[in-house]
């Protein structure tokens, strides 16, 4: 995920389904990097190491460069986008499908 840490973005959703996966066996192959800051970076923070899955499943990097995305695209499988409001076209679905994803 690269975006806007806010509860409305569905950010959530994506350290529930890494402490789903982690229960159900499949932790050790699957890691989220979730990419940005906003009002609810610090809540779902807590909410990850709560959920036993910070650091192991998921990584929180925070606002990085944006000449870096394009190597983060690269070494990724998947792109999430869980937000939970209507979106229109954001910039990350066409970075991350002009990466392959």
């Amino acid at each position: 995920y690269i975006g806007r840490i806010a509860v409305e973005k569905g950010v959530e959703r994506i350290v529930e389904a890494a402490k789903q996966l982690k229960s159900d066996g499949f932790a050790a192959s699957i890691k989220f990097k979730i990419i940005g800051t906003g009002p609810d970076f610090d809540k779902l923070k807590l909410f990850a190491k709560d959920s036993g899955v910070l650091n192991d499943n998921v990584e929180l990097l925070g606002q990085i460069k944006n000449s870096d995305l394009a190597e983060i695209y690269a070494k990724s499988h998947l792109f999430v986008f869980p937000t939970l409001r209507e979106e229109g076209h954001p910039v990350t679905f066409s970075e991350s499908m002009c990466s392959g994803l």
